[in-house]
């Protein structure tokens, strides 16, 4: 297991734009492999090796995902986030929620992240 650790608040939100300038990138290409969400094969066996990977039934829950602010990427399937039981917003296959509220500036929300296909989606640590 890896952790990234940044003592500079700067470089830290650099990092994150990249990340979120190639997640954007990675959804917008209709002709990218699904299996490759992060654009290479490096960069994809990076991504997972800081990754923990769940496998969610359709109906269960993504433990965490309620109760920390860790970026959550979606490698198969379909999740919906609800939040007092609302769907707020369904998330697919090559998109992300979590982490990234930071980098658009968003205020942080707590969501229940549900299933609704059996799905695979890494946690990023």
């Amino acid at each position: 297991q890896m952790e990234l650790v940044f003592t500079n608040p700067v470089r830290a939100r650099q990092c994150l734009e990249e990340l979120q300038l190639l997640m954007k990138q990675v959804t917008e290409d209709s002709e990218h492999s699904k299996e490759h969400m992060t654009g290479t094969r490096e960069m994809n066996e990076l991504v997972k090796s800081c990754s923990e990977e769940y496998t969610v039934r359709k109906g269960d829950k993504i433990p965490n995902a309620a109760t920390t602010d860790a970026l959550f990427l979606i490698q198969r399937g379909c999740i919906r986030l609800t939040r007092n039981g609302q769907v707020e917003d369904v998330v697919r296959e090559g998109s992300s929620f979590g982490l990234t509220n930071f980098v658009k500036r968003r205020v942080s929300v707590s969501y229940e992240a549900e299933a609704s296909e059996d799905s695979v989606v890494w946690e990023l640590l």
